[in-house]
């Protein structure tokens, strides 16, 4: 299945070892809920890797907000008991034969069920990935539903509901309290439900 979390995980990662790494997307950010996805997810890997990041959508640089550590836990915590994938730091080798190799962390997101770090993106489409930890097919909560599949053209477009889905459950996952609430406010997707009453 194709989601959010494969998407992310089909990004790159560059870096000149003088500014922050980035995390690069080579289609353009033409979706909000892709965006606002991709920047929680640089948070989780912020926290994770302790370490800056930047966020960069064919081209365009994205801020990633500074979320508290202690709610980017909470979050991945419910991420992988209600939606099935968990957040997991991996090294991830960068440079070349001439001017060397270092080693860094990045974050990938690994499904419960399958155990491995899947990848999508529009122009290579599903690639399966690394086998990070032992399928857990009796992890005891529903299998992701097809209400999250979604893919993304090279042009940025999103063909399916999957990404507002995916959002609307985090949503529902992070409530109306903290800062990843007033996050998920301001980018005007969602209003608490408040103002909707």
């Amino acid at each position: 299945m194709i989601t959010l979390f494969e998407c992310w995980n089909g990004g790159t990662v560059q870096w000149d070892r003088i500014s922050p790494p980035q995390f690069v997307f080579n289609f353009p950010s033409g979706n909000p809920e892709i965006i606002t996805f991709f920047q929680l997810s640089g948070r989780m890997c912020e926290v994770m890797t302790q370490c800056d990041w930047h966020l960069n959508m064919g081209g365009q640089l994205f801020d990633i907000p500074n979320l508290p550590s202690q709610e980017i836990d909470a979050f991945a915590f419910n991420i992988r008991n209600t939606m099935g994938y968990t957040a997991m730091s991996i090294p991830y080798q960068l440079g070349n034969p001439f001017i060397g190799y270092i080693t860094i962390p990045i974050i990938l997101w690994v499904s419960v069920y399958t155990g491995r770090a899947d990848m999508y993106n529009p122009f290579t489409g599903l690639v399966y990935g690394q086998q990070l930890h032992p399928p857990q097919q009796q992890f005891n909560m529903p299998m992701p539903t097809a209400n999250f599949a979604m893919s993304i053209t090279p042009q940025g477009t999103v063909q399916g509901s999957g990404a507002k889905s995916v959002l609307q459950s985090i949503v529902t996952i992070v409530g109306e309290a903290g800062k990843i609430a007033e996050f998920l406010t301001q980018t005007g997707l969602f209003q608490d439900s408040s103002q909707s009453n």
